[in-house]
């Protein structure tokens, strides 16, 4: 997994690439919280993400809760079914298929209307 952080005017980008599970989850939530105190908005780019568990979704929703708290903004940029298909999928194995559904809707939504973009990547 990598993590690169580019700041431009009041926006912070994060690019990850690789997989987010159990091994490194943490990793991710001390650099998506860091980066989130840096500026007014922040954007999270998942062009180049090959998956995600349930673990880095949660992390996802603290971030998202955290920036909306603080009038701030969050943006998923570059999501893609594949993985969350994959999540989804094995979590219904376990009971938690729906929950990892509604999560995923919640993530996207915001006051404003969607907070994710499929378009523009940013280079990272």
């Amino acid at each position: 997994m990598s993590i690169v952080e580019t700041i431009e005017n009041d926006e912070v980008t994060v690019c990850i690439s690789g997989e987010i599970d159990g091994s490194n989850v943490g990793e991710v939530e001390t650099a998506l919280k860091s980066a989130s105190e840096k500026a007014s908005s922040l954007v999270i780019d998942l062009k180049e993400l090959e998956y995600v568990s349930s673990a880095g979704l949660r992390v996802f929703l603290i971030i998202r809760k955290m920036t909306e708290g603080a009038g701030h903004s969050m943006i998923l940029k570059n999501v893609t079914y594949n993985y969350m298909k994959e999540n989804i999928l094995i979590d219904k194995s376990i009971g938690f298929g729906a929950r990892i559904v509604k999560l995923y809707r919640y993530l996207v939504k915001t006051k404003h209307g969607t907070s994710f973009a499929q378009t523009n990547p940013v280079q990272c």
